[in-house]
């Protein structure tokens, strides 16, 4: 899920000198979901494969590849974790022997408030596009830039109907019935130091980097 960057992506990156690319450190960056039912709920995490975001004279862009192998169930143990996380991979689901990847393409930053933007573009699961539209915060994690969201999305519009209300019998399944939507918890943290950004505290005593100006291209080396 440390203080945001404050101010305008464009103001942000106002006096970098052509095209700057982002890449993520996807061993520190983390994918969360919430899948939630009649009966209760589960948690689990799956992988980031790539992700970058490009900023060019106040322009962003970006892409993002998730590794639907990765999924992985975190709230239970043994035999029941493994059925699980087997049964997310099959066709009743995300279907990954035909479809190894998710991914996000960043079209659209828009910034709208203090720390705040909206991010949206394609994202792709099970060979169906959708577009969507999220949150998105900058945040300094122990030097580092970090992107941390919180998204949800209708996993209906992407064709994964296992068990929702609007396809099965509710009396057939009963508290097997599966909310048609799933959470995630996202946070990707860039792969260099930043050396120019250190955190000062601001008047309610948070940690702020919005006083240290623009970055540079070498601050991301």
């Amino acid at each position: 899920m440390v203080i945001a960057i404050l101010g305008t992506i464009v103001w942000l990156f106002a006096s970098w000198a052509g095209a700057v690319t982002v890449n993520f450190d996807e061993s520190k960056s983390e994918l969360i979901w919430i899948a939630r039912k009649v009966s209760g709920a589960h948690r689990g995490q799956v992988r980031l494969k790539q992700g970058q975001l490009s900023f060019n004279k106040g322009n962003v862009s970006g892409s993002f590849v998730i590794d639907m192998n990765s999924i992985e169930n975190l709230d239970l143990k043994g035999s029941w974790k493994t059925k699980l996380e087997s049964h997310l991979k099959s066709e009743d689901f995300f279907h990954v022997s035909a479809y190894p990847e998710a991914t996000f393409r960043l079209t659209s930053a828009k910034a709208v408030g203090p720390r705040e933007y909206i991010f949206s573009g394609p994202l792709t699961i099970r060979g169906v596009t959708g577009r969507i539209s999220f949150p998105a915060v900058w945040k300094q994690l122990g030097g580092r830039w970090a992107l941390k969201s919180q998204i949800r999305i209708n996993r209906l519009h992407w064709g994964i109907t296992y068990h929702s209300a609007h396809f099965f019998d509710i009396k057939a399944i009963g508290d097997q019935m599966i909310d048609d939507h799933i959470e995630f918890e996202l946070l990707l943290v860039a792969d260099g130091k930043i050396r120019a950004l250190q955190p000062e505290q601001n008047s309610q005593g948070n940690r702020d980097v919005a006083s240290q100006g623009p970055l540079s291209e070498d601050d991301l080396r």
